[in-house]
């Protein structure tokens, strides 16, 4: 049986179309799903914490009846295929759909509040109840939490997202370089979950944002030529630079922070992590020693990540100890892995893509190309001074 097709005009059209949005607008139909033409119209309401198509008596003569979902995508496809429904028994094509998007509240603005505008913290003394015991010093309380208060404003300061998550997971590290006492250790990351109280998912995401901010650093536990893993290591970074003392306050610029944590104090009991020593000619010396090797790591750490910007975080971390093996080896073994790295950044932009090995094989490659020049020019160098040590000795003779 075929049903003669209802027609509108334009006029007609837009004052149906300005019902319908009145509606939705007052929040008396929670959204509409209708035809192009707005010949066919499906309200949608909520009942009872359901969503009900509340359809015209039209829909019920042609047999269409009334559908309740649990979820609005769902009840907007029931609405979807009725109005199809209804054109295909008036022996029409499917018409072109549009819907009458909900009214939502509108989400909350947060209001970044300004601290200096609130009073500063201050102590106080006051009268406490008998049953109070208030928190002592720090070495009756002992072993105790030491941390930077530059680190944490370092996280407030920062584009992260989740600021709390990153902090208990900053916090967790330097539970557990306090317990350790030292500033780089090996741990799984099972104890920074129980120490941060959150979710392995949360405590790698929040790993990286610290090593991103650098506050820490991920040593991968991947073992070179092998296929075996072991735990991380990690490294808590500092947040003052080492280097000159400007910028630095009086008591620090006085001093030298030790974070070697095999040296004894004068009371002969296991030194704290973080030892703070007088910069006098005496302890000059032994301050120096780590600040070179803290030198040497940043070096390191810089053609790491100079490799991992070329050849991408694969080869570092399947890599990644090679490398750093072939920084250590020599002094020629580093000029070497400099140097092509150099030369990488010598091809233009445009031919990196014609580049037929990977990557890492064309960088092991031009590494032992300039080992192999390096150890030439030395060799040469040192006949070169050996005969004019044997011309010197026989004109002396």
């Amino acid at each position: 049986m075929k049903i003669a097709a209802l027609a509108l005009d334009d006029r007609e059209q837009d004052g149906r179309r300005e019902i319908i949005q009145s509606k939705v607008d007052t929040r008396r139909w929670y959204s509409c799903i209708t035809s192009v033409d707005l010949r066919y119209v499906v309200p949608i309401i909520v009942t009872k914490g359901r969503y009900e198509t509340s359809l015209p008596i039209e829909f019920r003569r042609l047999g269409i009846k009334q559908k309740m979902k649990k979820f609005f995508s769902h009840v907007r496809s029931d609405a979807e295929k009725m109005i199809f429904q209804a054109a295909a028994t008036r022996g029409e094509d499917p018409p072109k759909l549009m819907i009458f998007e909900p009214v939502l509240a509108k989400p909350r603005m947060s209001v970044e509040k300004d601290p200096s505008k609130f009073p500063q913290p201050h102590a106080v003394k006051l009268e406490l109840p008998a049953n109070c015991q208030p928190r002592l010093t720090a070495k009756t309380e002992a072993p105790f939490v030491w941390a930077a208060e530059g680190a944490f404003q370092r996280i407030q300061e920062s584009d992260i997202v989740s600021k709390g998550t990153a902090m208990l997971t900053y916090l967790a590290h330097v539970r557990v370089s306090n317990e350790v006492r030292s500033h780089t250790y090996r741990t799984h990351s099972i104890h920074l979950q129980k120490r941060a109280g959150l979710k392995e998912s949360a405590v790698r995401r929040s790993n990286r944002e610290l090593v991103r901010i650098g506050l820490l650093f991920v040593h991968r536990g991947i073992i070179a030529g092998t296929a075996g893993n072991e735990v991380n290591a990690y490294t808590l970074g500092t947040t003052y630079q080492r280097r000159g003392d400007a910028g630095r306050s009086v008591p620090e610029a006085s001093g030298a922070l030790n974070q070697s944590p095999w040296v004894p104090d004068n009371r002969g009991e296991p030194p704290s992590m973080y030892t703070y020593k007088e910069g006098t000619s005496k302890t000059s010396n032994r301050v120096s020693a780590p600040l070179k090797s803290a030198s040497t790591r940043n070096l390191e750490i810089t053609l790491l990540a100079e490799i991992e910007a070329i050849c991408g975080q694969q080869e570092r971390n399947e890599n990644g100890g090679l490398w750093r093996n072939l920084m250590r080896e020599s002094e020629d073994s580093l000029r070497a892995v400099k140097n092509a790295i150099e030369d990488w950044k010598l091809i233009r932009p445009d031919l990196h893509g014609g580049v037929k090995k990977s990557r890492g094989a064309w960088l092991m490659h031009r590494y032992k190309l300039n080992l192999d020049r390096i150890q030439r020019s030395n060799e040469s160098l040192r006949s070169g001074k050996e005969g004019d040590r044997t011309d010197a000795q026989q004109t002396r003779a």
